[in-house]
């Protein structure tokens, strides 16, 4: 969506790589989605690297292997949940399916999006300016010239 609007590819990866970036830091893996600040919660929200993440995290930590109790202090629970709690996660094992809903609605609202941006949004490139060199000065003279080269065989 965001290339098939930049003129230049240059700038295309650019702000790509800053909203790689940006993905990555807010999809709950550097970040707890319950230590993300408000006013970036909506990106968390908009990230299909957060449900896909989420998904992972919930099938994970919610198998046999992670079923043995934690207590701290007088509250004992299992240590998946405890670990998925500690992240922000759902600890409900529907959230796999409503996990892969979300990103193929997130999918279809992206593809329709950039539908749009590539039927109604003029991208035509700006040619570049073109390069003058007057060779009226006579500073030029000496590079014009071309000495003649010695090949070591007759040219048939």
């Amino acid at each position: 969506t965001l290339a098939s609007t930049i003129v230049t590819p240059s700038i295309a990866q650019t702000i790509s790589g800053i909203f790689l970036i940006l993905m990555v830091l807010f999809s709950s893996y550097i970040i707890p989605a319950n230590s993300i600040p408000p006013w970036w919660i909506w990106f968390h929200y908009l990230n299909p690297i957060a449900y896909m993440l989420k998904a992972l995290m919930i099938n994970e930590f919610m198998s046999p292997d992670y079923d043995f109790q934690v207590c701290n202090g007088f509250d004992c629970q299992r240590f998946g949940s405890s670990v998925l709690s500690s992240r922000g996660t759902p600890t409900d094992p529907n959230w796999v399916w409503y996990s892969i809903i979300i990103l193929y609605a997130l999918f279809l609202f992206f593809l329709a999006l950039n539908y749009f941006a590539l039927t109604y949004v003029s991208t035509d490139p700006v040619p570049p300016a073109p390069v003058v060199v007057d060779y009226s000065k006579g500073e030029y003279e000496s590079k014009r010239q071309v000495g003649l080269v010695e090949i070591p065989f007759e040219p048939v």
